[in-house]
């Protein structure tokens, strides 16, 4: 019999567009026929984890190869959270759009799957601490560890290689500790391969206002921040170090460099310098409060 290599890298070839066309059909296919038991599932998971009202729509789930490949994109859309008791029909959390790069192909080598990255659209968070101390943000169920010492659960692994939040907007509202803050507009991104025990960070936040208020008093006042962060982190040392990075507050600006170490004796060595980057009298005018 006649070997013909081409013949049958041509069909091996075929396979695996016809696997990858397959999988890409099962992720319209899976929401669209399984709205419902997908829904009834994660009802039924998030009751026994979380003491709040969880608000979305089956339908606005999706799977989808095609906007991070290789990897599998899981999001949900418009997707809210509300407490119970005393914090009845208060909202905690609401986003318009979330999610998810998983690595699913790891599990095909015998690997579980990795969250490889997070991205939030408009979240909106609403913080509240009672006077009497309450907070509406503790509504995780308390777990009894059922598992016995010589089972292994099944682990969903954090490879977090980036994330992203645009247009949010944040408020804390402590009552116990007499301080309000709120956030608009805040955008964030960020990198970094967490697997590795020597990598760097790179992060860029903005705040389009920012308002602190403490004991009544007006500390920060509509105030522009942006924060451009390149870190160095060493987890076998235990030490960050700071590479390229400048803070904007308004129209100062300024940079910092130098590193914090966690040592064994539990104490923090510290070296970081400041250096403002333009100092124009104009820049540094734009720090003082309007009257």
């Amino acid at each position: 019999m006649k070997f013909r290599p081409k013949k049958i890298l041509k069909w091996t070839g075929y396979t695996f567009l016809g696997l990858f066309l397959f999988l890409i059909a099962l992720t319209w296919i899976i929401p669209f026929f399984f709205s419902d038991t997908i829904k009834s599932l994660i009802d039924k998971e998030l009751q026994k984890q979380v003491n709040a009202d969880v608000h979305f729509k089956a339908n606005d789930f999706s799977l989808s190869f095609l906007r991070s490949f290789p990897n599998l994109s899981v999001g949900q859309e418009n997707l809210s959270i509300t407490g119970k008791g005393e914090f009845q029909g208060d909202t905690l959390m609401a986003f318009q759009s979330f999610r998810a790069s998983v690595n699913v192909w790891s599990f095909l080598w015998g690997s579980e799957p990795q969250v490889t990255g997070i991205y939030l659209k408009k979240p909106r968070i609403f913080v509240k601490v009672k006077a009497n101390g309450k907070a509406n943000y503790d509504i995780m169920i308390p777990q009894i560890d059922t598992i016995k010492k010589e089972e292994k659960p099944t682990e969903f692994q954090i490879g977090i290689r980036w994330w992203e939040i645009q247009d949010g907007y944040l408020v804390y509202d402590d009552k116990a500790q007499k301080i309000y803050t709120k956030i608009d507009k805040l955008n964030h991104r960020g990198s970094g391969n967490f697997n590795q025990k020597v990598f760097d960070l790179t992060t860029f936040t903005s705040l389009d206002r920012l308002n602190v208020v403490t004991n009544g008093a007006s500390m920060v006042e509509n105030r522009l921040f942006e924060f451009d962060v390149t870190m160095n982190i060493n987890n076998d040392e235990k030490k960050y170090t700071f590479k390229k990075n400048s803070i904007k507050i308004n129209d100062f600006v300024f940079g910092f460099d130098g590193y914090v170490q966690l040592l064994k004796d539990s104490t923090t060595k510290l070296d970081v310098s400041y250096k403002a980057q333009e100092n124009k009298f104009k820049n540094i005018l734009s720090l003082v409060p309007a009257i």
